[in-house]
């Protein structure tokens, strides 16, 4: 029998406190949050979709996919494997929607 996976889904309020800091094997993808602190992860397989990082964002590690997020701090995702599709605040668009980190 294979492990359970937690449920994370929680209510937008629960969710715009959240710091983040996942490490060793992964594996897992965050979607549609706004993380008021710093997001920080130390494995491989890690993933952010569809959200904000009002903090810094440091990711090391291998693989993972980052798509169509909003960094407003300083972000450096993974090189190695890693998707990244249509994200704001990272090479090559720099330039931050309007309103999102203020």
């Amino acid at each position: 029998m294979g492990r359970r996976q937690p449920d994370l889904r929680r209510d937008d309020a629960d969710l715009r406190a959240l710091s983040a800091t996942p490490t060793g094997w992964v594996h897992a993808e965050l979607r549609g949050l706004t993380i008021t602190g710093d997001l920080t992860a130390n494995g491989n397989n890690f993933g952010i979709s569809f959200s904000v990082v009002l903090g810094g964002t440091d990711i090391k590690g291998n693989a993972g996919a980052f798509v169509r997020n909003v960094f407003c701090g300083s972000a450096t995702v993974p090189s190695s494997n890693a998707t990244l599709l249509d994200n704001f605040g990272i090479e090559p668009s720099m330039d931050l929607p309007v309103g999102i980190c203020e």
